[in-house]
């Protein structure tokens, strides 16, 4: 089976939507509600993160400066789960639920075609 990549954002999501919607009916998956309260982190920890790496005064793998910063840089809750969230931390930049900033990957939009 061949995959082809061309065509719009709107056609992918549609599709993916129909997918996971057959998935659903058949019981395989099911559709939790999203809500803030699953975040596992505090609410200003993005943009607090996003702060730091913007800031460009650390890595963002080195976790007891990372931690130092969010605290000087006005976000005391996060730094306080920075500190009893090693392992939490790691993962998240590591494995990353979600990009930080607009240069993941390198590119914000998908090559038009994958066969050419």
């Amino acid at each position: 089976m061949r995959l082809r990549r061309c065509g719009s954002p709107d056609a992918y999501a549609a599709a993916a939507a129909e997918f996971l919607t057959r998935l659903a009916r058949h019981g395989l998956i099911e559709f939790l509600p999203d809500d803030k309260a699953s975040d596992p982190w505090p609410e200003r920890f993005l943009e607090a993160l996003e702060k730091v790496r913007l800031s460009g005064r650390t890595n963002m793998l080195d976790h007891p400066e990372v931690t130092r910063l969010t605290a000087e840089m006005g976000y005391p809750e996060v730094a306080v789960w920075l500190a009893d969230h090693r392992r939490e931390y790691a993962a998240f930049v590591l494995e990353g639920t979600r990009p930080l900033g607009k240069n993941f990957g390198g590119k914000e939009d998908p090559a038009p075609c994958a066969d050419k």
